[in-house]
């Protein structure tokens, strides 16, 4: 993995997600973009229980899983996971330090407001966005093969999108997320 200060959350290959399980779980994942410095690509986002990096450890991380990432790594850990932690390096024995800051009650599970917001916009944008799309299709459809098709893909991401973003709701159920903080 390599450490990206850039990246805002966790892009993960392809080949690590099998690794890891994540295609054969059935905790949604959702079609998407990716986006960087070379432009876009096709991706897929889900949502990570745990990741890992030395002892520094964090829960419920969203992951895009893309692979547009260099032969040379399996993925970056971004922001999302490193903003819990104070970083410094140690020079001279050439490692990085991941500090874990203190809890602090305006922050639940580690994450402020502006994380909340991002998320629950984003994750209830993709799910409005599917279903709409789903809805559209639906009134074309009427026995022609391949729009049959595109509904069924259509309604499967509707499915992800909403298992995504019950996932959320549950994690921010969980540790006492204000509702005012979940609006999208």
């Amino acid at each position: 993995m390599l450490l990206d200060t850039g990246a805002p959350g966790l892009v993960i290959s392809p080949r690590l997600a099998n690794k890891l399980g994540l295609f054969s779980n059935d905790d949604g994942k959702l079609l998407t973009m990716a986006g960087g410095i070379g432009g876009s690509v096709p991706a897929v986002l889900t949502i990570i229980d745990t990741a890992s990096v030395g002892e520094a450890k964090d829960t419920f991380i969203p992951a895009t899983i893309t692979s547009s990432i260099s032969g040379s790594f399996e993925g970056l850990v971004g922001m999302d996971f490193l903003a819990n932690f104070s970083i410094s390096i140690d020079t001279r024995r050439h490692i990085l330090v991941l500090q874990e800051r203190a809890p602090d009650k305006n922050e639940p599970a580690g994450h402020d407001k502006i994380w909340w917001k991002i998320n629950f916009r984003q994750f209830a944008n993709m799910r409005s966005g599917w279903l709409r799309y789903r809805n559209y299709i639906k009134k074309r459809v009427s026995g022609q093969s391949n729009m049959e098709r595109l509904l069924k893909f259509a309604d499967f991401q509707y499915r992800q999108a909403d298992k995504l973003f019950r996932k959320l709701e549950q994690y921010a159920g969980y540790n006492s997320v204000p509702t005012h903080w979940r609006k999208y």
